[in-house]
């Protein structure tokens, strides 16, 4: 897993690619803004995970936040 200590900003002109089967784990209250382009493509056996850094996920959420025009899909 690869963890985010913080917030995580992927600035305008900007790529970044999520390999099928990462686990991102985010710090409480970590956002992630994406303004340039994230590219995460999992697989029905091999899918991208969103996850907290803490077991405290009743009292924990991430945010994915986005920039006007920017398109973000979930399937």
């Amino acid at each position: 897993p690869y963890d985010a200590p913080g917030d995580v900003f992927i600035p305008y002109g900007s790529k970044v690619t999520i390999e099928s089967g990462t686990v991102l784990r985010f710090a409480r209250g970590a956002q992630l803004t994406v303004q340039g382009t994230l590219l995460a493509r999992g697989t029905p056996d091999r899918r991208i995970l969103f996850t907290s850094a803490t077991s405290a996920l009743y009292h924990d959420q991430q945010q994915i936040h986005r920039s006007t025009g920017v398109d973000i899909r979930f399937r």
